[in-house]
């Protein structure tokens, strides 16, 4: 998907992304970074 300028989205559409963009964030913390840091 092209990346489109957040002025030009719908308010809906900038929050659905903006959920996306914060569960990816969460999962690559949950899933890489602190079971790589706990282990230490």
């Amino acid at each position: 998907m092209a990346e489109r300028r957040i002025d030009d989205m719908p308010l809906r559409d900038v929050f659905t992304e903006a959920d996306r963009l914060a569960r990816e964030i969460v999962d690559h913390f949950e899933d890489g970074f602190l079971p790589k840091s706990t282990g230490l």
